[in-house]
């Protein structure tokens, strides 16, 4: 039970840091600046429990799984459905956090020659971002994180017994202020901070090695929370402590004409600094610095995990292209994600442009994520990922449009529309949301099926024509042969024939080519396709006159081979065995192995799971 709590307490300090990312650290000030204690609370509060809850509800998955089932491989499912979702809001989480530390610590120094110095921290910050994720991985990040959150404790300490000593400014004239609407921004902050934690792939990382570490995950969420609440109020309130110092006279009109603070306590400081302790302006840089830190290196190694996952998947054609180390390097990313941060700087863009998106375009998805998972840790995930992606940009383009205008209307309407529609595409019956045929229609005219099976019954029932099947169609990205076994499938007790099943799959094999590259010619191709490798399950067996369908689709491929998987099934859809096979591909003339081509590599995509 000790043990279970210090797991618990170190992993608390790791998701605390974790989510201390640039948008919750400096809106916290802007918030507060904006509403007083009342907006401090109110964006702390739903942040610090909607992280909880994201802890809540990945232990109660983790608890549905069927046996064997683990957490790690609920996540890589819906992982492979969103893992554009993923890597586009880790990369946005990543970019407004360089983003926020560069533009509302370093930019507010004013130092000589400014442009070389931001590119100068963002490099910096890059390069500490690696360094602390290649040291620390997942299962050691935990320690590291602890001894930052206890620096953390004693900066802020110091902070606090030392603000005293700076001189307050003397106010004089009226204080810049903004007439917000205050529903108009905690209905968006909610919706945001509520749904945001469940695409963030530095949580569901913890998540996952804490079940790995049989650590209560409920426990270190709560934890984390705690510590997390905990960083957010001392911020706050320091916020309010400078304003009643008169630190307000700071706040600048940006380029929307919305008056901004996040920047407030770094220029209050830095020019209060000859009357202030020495050390007091550094120590709050350093409570800045760190708190971005253990950010930047959860998300190196949360990046770095998903995409050595995906990669090992094989299931995109840029994997058999582009070299595997740039594919799995999160590097590429961070350098992306820097660029982003100082073009942003450049174009004099503030967090909120950021944080619009989190209340906005990722709310679709989360809302369907959350659902799904919760009722049922298997689902199936099919998706209509056009209509999510233009619901997405149409609530994210009136959020906008409500933010640059201050009219709260459209800022609270373009945030509620993902959580409805969301929340409805995930409760649709999944026959409703994505057809599971490929129409006719789409098909070349020599290569028609029916692509709806006809209505199977039970072999044996005596009925004429009751018993016509479609014998070749595609479904739901299976190629499908579908016959009837007869006498000479079987063997001298009357069940199929071991043998036989392989003899399905190699000619159902043979029709999916065919209908893959219906214009391969065997006299003029300048390749050959041969079979690596072949491996088969027995599950149950079948009968003379069962229905059989043999279902065949691309599994994974990389440069070199492809391997497909197999599934028989009776007309009751029970599955006779399963299995897959390699493929490598040849020179015609010479045998020389070459690299998948491209040709086949458009046929297969298609049928890729």
């Amino acid at each position: 039970m000790k043990s279970s709590a210090s797991k618990s307490l170190f992993w608390g300090t790791s998701v605390a840091l974790s989510w201390t990312w640039g948008l919750g650290l400096f809106f916290a000030v802007q918030f507060t600046f904006q509403f007083g204690l009342k907006g401090l609370l109110s964006f702390a509060i739903p942040n610090a429990i909607g992280l909880f809850l994201f802890g809540a509800g990945t232990a109660a998955i983790s608890r549905k799984a069927k046996p064997g089932q683990s957490l790690e491989s609920v996540f890589q499912k819906w992982s492979s459905k969103f893992s554009t979702v993923f890597l586009f809001y880790q990369f946005i989480a990543l970019s407004l956090t360089i983003f926020a530390l560069t533009r509302y610590l370093f930019q507010p120094l004013d130092l000589a020659n400014p442009a070389l110095l931001l590119i100068l921290v963002v490099i910096a910050l890059l390069a500490i971002a690696f360094l602390l994720g290649e040291q620390f991985g997942i299962s050691k990040i935990k320690y590291s994180h602890a001894f930052f959150y206890l620096v953390l404790v004693i900066l802020s300490i110091y902070i606090w017994l030392q603000k005293d000593t700076v001189t307050s400014i003397p106010i004089t004239g009226s204080i810049p202020g903004n007439e917000l609407n205050f529903w108009g921004y905690l209905i968006p902050v909610c919706v945001g901070f509520f749904t945001g934690p469940w695409l963030d792939l530095q949580q569901w990382q913890r998540a996952i090695e804490m079940q790995k570490e049989k650590t209560s995950i409920t426990g270190a969420y709560l934890v984390g929370s705690l510590l997390f609440f905990a960083i957010l109020l001392f911020h706050g309130n320091l916020t309010l402590w400078v304003m009643e110092q008169g630190a307000a006279v700071y706040a600048r009109k940006g380029i929307d004409g919305i008056f901004y603070a996040q920047d407030m306590i770094t220029r209050f400081f830095t020019g209060n600094g000859a009357h202030a302790a020495d050390w007091l302006p550094l120590a709050y840089f350093g409570f800045l610095v760190i708190c971005i830190i253990t950010t930047l290196d959860s998300g190196y190694i949360a990046v770095k995990w998903h995409l050595h996952h995906h990669v090992k998947e094989g299931k995109n054609m840029l994997y058999s292209i582009l070299p595997k180390n740039l594919l799995t390097s999160p590097i590429p990313l961070f350098v992306a994600c820097g660029v982003t941060a100082l073009v942003a700087i450049e174009a004099n863009l503030e967090l909120e442009y950021f944080m619009v998106l989190y209340a906005t375009y990722f709310v679709t998805y989360a809302m369907i994520l959350i659902i799904r998972s919760l009722n049922n840790p298997s689902p199936d995930t099919r998706l209509p990922k056009t209509k999510i992606f233009a619901i997405s940009c149409l609530s994210l383009v009136l959020a906008g449009l409500g933010y640059i205008h201050m009219e709260p209307a459209l800022l609270i309407t373009g945030t509620l529309i993902p959580v409805l529609i969301g929340g409805w595409l995930a409760t649709r019956k999944q026959s409703d949301i994505a057809p599971t045929v490929t129409n006719n229609t789409d098909l070349p005219a020599d290569k028609v099926f029916d692509t709806a099976p006809a209505k199977i019954s039970e072999a044996g029932t005596g009925e004429p024509g009751t018993d016509n099947i479609a014998s070749e169609y595609v479904q739901d990205k299976w190629y499908v042969h579908a016959f009837r076994a007869t006498y000479g499938d079987t063997n001298s007790v009357g069940n199929v024939y071991f043998g036989m099943y392989a003899m399905w799959v190699g000619k159902t094999r043979e029709l999916f080519f065919n209908y893959c590259l219906p214009d391969f010619d065997l006299k003029k191709t300048a390749f050959l396709i041969l079979t690596r490798s072949f491996e088969h399950k027995f599950a149950l067996e079948a009968r003379e006159f069962d229905i059989i369908k043999v279902k065949i689709r691309v599994k994974s491929f990389n440069r070199k081979f492809a391997t497909l998987e197999h599934r028989i099934v009776d007309q009751k859809e029970r599955l006779l065995g399963k299995g897959t096979q390699s493929l490598l591909f040849v020179a015609a003339d010479t045998y020389e192995q070459m690299d998948i081509p491209a040709e086949v590599l458009a046929a297969f995509t298609p049928f890729t799971t």
